[in-house]
């Protein structure tokens, strides 16, 4: 029996079959990126009556631009629900997202202390992403 996860199909999609430093790599990183900061940028015009905040597409593109493929491809399925308000669809990201940790971690291209310092680059931005909003919320309370 072959796990899942051994799968050809799934490395590209979990981020996991292409080397971090080739041009399709930096290529998939673009094009995620794109989606992110779209679906990122109308989820905010949706939500705003006012200017549209720049801080949540620049953060879904920078944290796309960090992760590997994978995990950007989870991020644009995340979005994508909570732009239409699909439980299912966000039930499919968090275990694209899952699946692609697990792959993440099973990676020996990166040692451990490469990894952990992605995830603290990706941390930052979105912890960034939400003081920013945090401010601008409290500006908007009366």
């Amino acid at each position: 029996m072959v796990p899942l996860a051994d799968l050809p199909f799934l490395h590209g999609l979990l981020g996991a079959g292409a080397a971090w430093d080739t041009w399709s790599a930096w290529a998939a990183r673009g094009l995620i990126a794109a989606l992110a900061a779209a679906l990122a940028w109308r989820w905010a015009r949706l939500a705003d009556d006012g200017p549209w905040p720049l801080a949540a597409p620049a953060a879904a593109a920078a944290v796309a631009l960090v992760l590997p493929p994978g995990g950007g491809a989870a991020l644009v399925i995340l979005l994508l629900a909570g732009l239409l308000g699909s439980p299912a669809l966000a039930g499919l990201g968090a275990v694209v997202e899952a699946g692609f940790l697990w792959r993440f971690y099973a990676d020996l291209r990166l040692d451990l202390m490469q990894k952990s310092g992605l995830l603290v680059a990706v941390g930052l931005v979105l912890l960034a992403a939400w003081a920013w909003l945090e401010r601008r919320a409290r500006e908007d309370r009366p």
